[in-house]
């Protein structure tokens, strides 16, 4: 009822609410007794456990963020070791080793305690300060470094959530001097493997830990498993091109020299810095292979994708589209597969841009393709 008195004033023009002598703000101010206090926001335990907890997909990604971190903190070389119980067929635990610098001073360990700290441009990897969560969703996870260490036991996701007052790790102490950083990891639900009796230890290793493999392969410092080395020495590469942005391996899917270094010639697999980010089909480009960035491009959180914009993944992916023109033309005699044939056909006949980007004589060697 007030309301509509007020809005009868207003039409009678008899109010003086809006006149030019009324400020509400300074009437609702004349109350205040002090100024206002500055009041940041925090972020919830429930958040923390998600943010922990949620973000892992599976227990070879959590293994390659350990990886990542050690390379961060300037190890030249990791040994990743796992054990089994006796006349077991499943992986027990896994223990991460290197000889980076650690966690050697109090300044680190806050940064183990707060998930998100920025890097400043420090590390090879790291950006988030987050992935070290994604282990502690798949086992009880202990870090010891220097003469700290810290263990951490969320318990298995599957059964039950955490507790919002036991998000956090035991810290001890240790007069013992533990050079660089060891993380082990004692899985909720052991890794299942069936042991083949012909096979050699190391094809066992590398059958296991397959899907760990195809992830860290190209980590720019020796990697081993049950000292099995599992990362390639880039200098015995023959690449394809390489420059400042990135070694290019293109090839056509009919040509498979370097089988050795994909399992799968039906795609094109993108490593940043060495870490697998993410795959694009034969389709795509019409041809397979392996691209390694040299500097960081960026991907979303999760480390699966790329983001488009990134003006370096715009140059590396004009590269390969010229690469992958090339592959094409020097290969012109061979019979083409199903995925080459369909990308030079929607090229020709669907790409506005065929005729920009491909010289006369390229275009040329397409025409003459046995296409159909």
């Amino acid at each position: 009822g007030q309301m509509c008195m007020m809005v009868y004033d207003v039409l009678l023009n008899k109010s003086t609410i809006f006149s030019n002598n009324w400020n509400p703000m300074s009437t609702m101010m004349e109350g205040l007794t002090k100024p206002a206090n500055f009041v940041p926001f925090e972020l919830h335990p429930n958040t923390l456990r998600m943010i922990i907890q949620e973000q892992a997909g599976t227990w070879e990604k959590a293994i390659a963020e350990l990886v990542m971190n050690s390379v961060d903190a300037g190890a030249e070389r990791i040994d990743i070791n796992y054990t089994t119980k006796t006349d077991s067929t499943n992986v027990d635990s896994l223990t991460v080793l290197d000889d980076g610098h650690g966690f050697h001073n109090e300044d680190q360990l806050n940064f183990f305690k707060v998930f998100g700290a920025p890097h400043q441009d420090d590390a090879f990897y790291g950006k988030y300060r987050i992935g070290r969560g994604q282990c502690l969703s798949f086992g009880r996870v202990t870090w010891r470094s220097h003469n700290y260490e810290m263990h951490v036991d969320l318990g298995d996701p599957n059964e039950k959530e955490t507790p919002l007052d036991k998000i956090g790790y035991n810290l001890n102490y240790y007069d013992e001097l533990h050079k660089g950083c060891s993380v082990k990891v004692e899985f909720f639900n052991p890794i299942r493997f069936w042991p083949d009796k012909k096979n050699s230890e190391e094809k066992q290793v590398r059958d296991i830990f397959n899907g760990l493999i195809e992830l860290i392969k190209f980590v720019p410092i020796p990697v081993f498993i049950n000292g099995y080395r599992i990362s390639f020495d880039y200098s015995k590469i023959n690449w394809t091109y390489e420059d400042d942005n990135a070694y290019y391996l293109i090839q056509t899917m009919t040509n498979n020299r370097f089988k050795d270094l994909k399992d799968y010639l039906n795609e094109v697999s993108i490593y940043n810095r060495g870490v697998f980010a993410t795959d694009f089909p034969a389709t795509w480009k019409g041809c397979c292979g392996v691209v390694i960035t040299k500097k960081q491009i960026k991907l979303n959180m999760a480390r699966n994708s790329i983001v488009d914009h990134d003006e370096y993944w715009f140059y590396i992916r004009n590269k390969i589209d010229e690469l992958s023109s090339l592959a094409f033309t020097s290969t012109i005699t061979e019979p083409k597969s199903d995925e080459e044939r369909a990308v030079v056909i929607n090229q020709i006949y669907l790409d506005d841009t065929f005729a920009v980007v491909n010289t006369t004589k390229q275009i040329e060697h397409f025409m003459k393709m046995p296409l159909f």
